[in-house]
């Protein structure tokens, strides 16, 4: 007896198909269908039935139908996870900088969660353009997981990579907000529609913003760094920095600078004292970097001084770019940048310090 699985012709399978259609054993609708999936089936397989044995084959064919249908679909879930595995893989170990640039890109373009690590590690490659596509990618991507890399990578020694990580912040940020704006109106909406029917029983209560667990104020804010500056410089330099620190602490969910919160909820006291040690403009090989160092002193609520923290930041310009005019706008990014470098290890540290 001929196998259920040996190949036909094409001419056998034209005359198996107008036995079908002839047949009875079939209703009109089953049979369309039928013959449709016998010839993806038969095309995959590459073997087909003979007219003849139809009949006795039938229900095997059945079964062979159902049992190609699951391997297949596991197979095209299979495909995404290899090839987010073989792109990780040439990302981290390809020598070839081109061959990495488009890992990343390809990775970014996929917008899958699985590819958050190695676009993380893609910022600390050699290679500028690996970096900077990595940051632009992990934007893409919009997982909020991503932020503190990226932050770092907003002090890269490359301009486009900082610009790149930027915007990627900006980017999560706002899908973040749109996001809560979203979860904001869903909740207006269940409240209109729950406003049609009359609810006995006591009102559900309101979800209140965190509260505080620290109260930090910014005792004083001086320029110290070396060079002729003037005292007005001087002066409009360190009011800038103290303005800089003061919005960063006021966005600080876990730290408040009003007195009365904190004297409402008798919060621990933390005073700081920040001063600029060095800001300076220095010829590095082809770059024109701007340097600007910060110096934090922290205190108690007796005045007694507790601990120091240091941080700055770095802005480039390519050396045949450069001109003199830039200086003021490299000098106001990299304080800026300082400023938010220090500002998060000292959250970091104050709420180490307080355990809590």
């Amino acid at each position: 007896m001929q196998s259920p699985f040996t190949p036909l012709s094409k001419s056998s399978m034209a005359k198996l198909e107008s036995q079908i259609r002839a047949s009875g054993i079939l209703g009109q609708s089953l049979r369309g269908q039928y013959l449709s999936s016998l010839a993806r089936f038969e095309s995959f397989r590459g073997t087909y039935l003979s007219a003849a044995q139809h009949r006795s084959r039938l229900a095997a064919l059945g079964i062979r139908l159902l049992l190609v249908v699951p391997v297949l679909c596991f197979s095209v879930g299979d495909v995404r996870a290899d090839r987010i595995g073989d792109l990780s893989q040439r990302l981290s170990r390809s020598k070839s900088d081109k061959a990495r640039v488009a890992a990343a890109v390809s990775l970014g373009r996929l917008k899958d969660k699985r590819a958050l690590k190695p676009l993380v590690g893609a910022l600390r490659d050699k290679n500028n353009a690996v970096r900077a596509v990595a940051a632009s990618a992990l934007g893409g991507l919009g997982d909020s997981r991503a932020l503190p890399a990226l932050r770092r990578a907003t002090l890269d020694k490359d301009v486009t990579v900082r610009k790149r990580a930027t915007q990627a912040i900006g980017v999560i940020r706002k899908e973040a907000g749109a996001s809560a704006d979203s979860n904001r109106y869903n909740l207006k909406s269940r409240k209109i529609r729950n406003a049609h029917y009359r609810v006995t029983g006591q009102e559900s209560p309101r979800m209140s913003p965190r509260k505080p667990d620290l109260f930090v104020t910014v005792r004083a804010a001086t320029d110290k760094a070396p060079g002729r500056v003037t005292k007005k410089e001087r002066k409009a330099r360190s009011e800038t920095m103290r303005k800089l620190l003061l919005a960063e602490l006021t966005n600080s969910k876990r730290l408040t600078t009003s007195t009365s919160i904190a004297e409402d909820l008798k919060l621990p006291y933390y005073g700081v004292d920040i001063s600029i040690t060095r800001l300076q403009r220095v010829v590095n090989g082809p770059w024109v970097e701007l340097e600007c160092e910060l110096r934090i002193a922290i205190s108690n609520e007796r005045g007694k001084m507790i601990s120091f923290l240091t941080g700055g930041a770095k802005v480039q310009v390519p050396k045949r770019s450069f001109r003199k005019q830039f200086e003021p706008n490299m000098r106001k990014e990299a304080l800026e940048n300082a400023v938010k470098s220090v500002h998060s290890d000292l959250v970091r540290y104050l709420l180490k310090t307080s355990g809590v």
